[in-house]
């Protein structure tokens, strides 16, 4: 398996989505559905819905 092609913008889209997967223990399904909007850049914050509840992580 080779590494996503990080010039571009869909090999950093997959990019990031491989790392949220490598580095944190959120399942696939969580990560499927996040948003933009659920994206704090300034704070670095991603809000994650996780079942019935929104946590922060």
């Amino acid at each position: 398996m080779q590494l996503p092609n990080r010039s571009t913008f869909s090999g950093k889209r997959d990019y990031a989505i491989l790392r949220l997967l490598w580095d944190n223990p959120w399942r696939r399904g969580e990560i499927a559905r996040l948003n933009i909007g659920d994206v704090n850049f300034s704070d670095r914050l991603i809000r994650i819905q996780e079942k019935a509840k929104q946590t922060y992580s």
